[in-house]
C-alpha cells in the first residue's frame, strides 16, 4: 500500500512539474526609444513577420515618455499599421507611464500566457499649476531633496501650457536653480502637451527598470 501510494505521489509531482514547465509565457521582440517614421515602420514590418508566425499570439505595446511622447508614438505605429493594411486587431496598445525618454516595448503573448506588466521606475514628487515664486522656489527645494536623498535619480521638469507659459516657467525655474547654485545636470526640461492653463510635474527616475 505504502508502495502505490508512494508511486501516485511521484507520478502526481512529475505531472504538476510537466504543468509548470508547459505554462506558455509572454516574450520582449523588441525594445526601442527615440526612433524616426522609417524605423518604427522597419520594426513594425518584422513585428507583424512575427506575429503571422504564430497566429495565435496576441501582440502587446508599451509606450512609455511624457503624454506628448506617448501620443507622437502611438500615431507612428497606427500609422505604420495602417500604411501596412495590417491586422490592427492583433496588438493592444498600453501607456506604460512616465519615463525620461520616449521608450517603446513589443510583446508576443501566447494563448494561456499571463499580460506582461511593466515595473515602473519613475515616480512623481510634485505637481502644480498657476504658483507664486515663493511657492515654486519651495517645491524645487523638496526635489532637489529627493535627489540629494537618492544619488541614483535622475530628475525631470515638465511643464504644459502654451510655448509662451512654458518657455516662462522653464527660465523662471533655471534661474531659481542657479541663484541656489544647485546641481542643473541632476534635472532635464521636458515640454508636455499643450494646455490652456499652465502646468508642471516633478519626476525622478531610477535608471535601473525591471520588467516581468
Amino acid at each position: 500500500m505504502f508502495r502505490v501510494l508512494l508511486l501516485i505521489s511521484v507520478v502526481m509531482s512529475s505531472f504538476a512539474f510537466a504543468q509548470t514547465e508547459q505554462k506558455p509565457e509572454a516574450t520582449k521582440y523588441d525594445e526601442f526609444q527615440v526612433a524616426t517614421n522609417g524605423n518604427v515602420k522597419a520594426r513594425m514590418d518584422a513585428y507583424y513577420i512575427e506575429l503571422n508566425n504564430n497566429p495565435t499570439a496576441q501582440g502587446y505595446i508599451f509606450n512609455f515618455g511624457t503624454d506628448k511622447d506617448i501620443a507622437v508614438r502611438e500615431r507612428q505605429i497606427r500609422n505604420s499599421i495602417t500604411f501596412r493594411k495590417f491586422d490592427a486587431s492583433r496588438i493592444t496598445l498600453v501607456r506604460g507611464g512616465f519615463r525620461g525618454i520616449v521608450q517603446t516595448q513589443l510583446w508576443l503573448v501566447p494563448p494561456g500566457a499571463e499580460t506582461p506588466t511593466v515595473e515602473s521606475s519613475s515616480k512623481m514628487i510634485d505637481e502644480f499649476e498657476k504658483a507664486s515664486n515663493g511657492d515654486i522656489k519651495a517645491r524645487l527645494d523638496s526635489l532637489f531633496i529627493e535627489l540629494s536623498d537618492n544619488s541614483s535619480y535622475q530628475g525631470y521638469i515638465v511643464n504644459y501650457g502654451s510655448t509662451k507659459e512654458v518657455f516662462a516657467r522653464e527660465k523662471l525655474i533655471r534661474n531659481y536653480i542657479t541663484v541656489r547654485k544647485l546641481d542643473l545636470s541632476r534635472v532635464k526640461f521636458l515640454k508636455g502637451s499643450v494646455r490652456e492653463v499652465i502646468k508642471t510635474e516633478f519626476w525622478v527616475d531610477s535608471p535601473k527598470v525591471k520588467s516581468s
